[in-house]
């Protein structure tokens, strides 16, 4: 009697699995906004592609942020036909290191570190680190396309279910009229992104003699909810270097 109880807990296990995978509900907007919201830890990956008449480009995006470290990072490093640019932006301890470098035609425009105190810019440590646009740049695309673009469909593959968002955006000045056009892909699994894909243009128009300057780019977005600090920033760690008190802090978006 007691290997026929056996057997039927054991069917009746491999049908829960099989059942709940089936009938698994698909996530909403909603619940993938508020699993963002609650992560404490993560860094994103992103590869960008620009094409447009004047010369392509090539964007790579590192970054990533730990509320347990209390520590954010953000690496940038672009590549055009008349140079490249790399920047570094980092919070550890309660410094706010900020590093560029610009190469024009073979000549060195900007090459510049700063270390300044966190202080300078806010006094929430924990607050400033969830928002501020360089370490958070992937989610906060994320969350901008899932709030502001319109859904277009929900598709699921495997554990893996796909949003597919069309975002159209127009903002006006004086004398530009900016346009963007997105066709935009978010992977999401257990309610996280994992994954973000976007193809479209950005059109730019001045007005005054109706010039238009039209960009394609793709975006490929890979996020993972761990966090390494990178080898740049753990050599800054264990560096003793005074804070530059002389300079005037930037004005870094939070």
């Amino acid at each position: 009697m007691r290997k026929y109880t056996i057997g039927i807990i054991a069917i009746s296990f491999i049908l829960v699995l099989i059942f709940g995978t089936f009938f698994q509900a698909t996530p909403s907007v909603t619940e993938v906004l508020n699993a963002l919201e609650k992560v404490d830890e993560f860094e994103y990956h992103a590869y960008i592609k620009e094409f447009e008449k004047s010369g392509n480009s090539t964007t790579i995006l590192h970054g990533g942020v730990s509320l347990k470290k209390m520590e954010a990072y953000m690496e940038q490093v672009s590549i055009y036909e008349a140079g490249k640019s790399i920047s570094q932006d980092a919070i550890y301890d309660d410094i706010y290191y900020f590093y560029e470098l610009v190469i024009s035609n073979g000549k060195v425009i900007i090459n510049d570190t700063e270390r300044t105190s966190l202080r300078h810019y806010t006094q929430n440590k924990r607050q400033f680190l969830k928002n501020a646009t360089p370490f958070n740049w992937g989610r906060i695309l994320i969350r901008e396309f899932l709030i502001n673009g319109t859904m277009v469909s929900i598709e699921k593959h495997e554990k893996t279910y796909v949003f597919v968002v069309e975002y159209q955006r127009e903002e006006k000045s004086d004398y530009d009229l900016y346009k963007l056009n997105l066709n935009a892909s978010i992977f999401v699994r257990d309610n996280l992104p994992v994954k973000l894909l976007i193809n479209g243009t950005h059109t730019s128009i001045y007005l005054p003699t109706n010039e238009i300057r039209t960009i394609f780019a793709t975006y490929e977005v890979n996020i993972t909810y761990l966090y390494t600090s990178p080898e740049w920033l753990r050599e800054l760690k264990s560096e003793s270097v005074p804070l530059d008190t002389q300079k005037k802090p930037q004005n870094r978006k939070n």
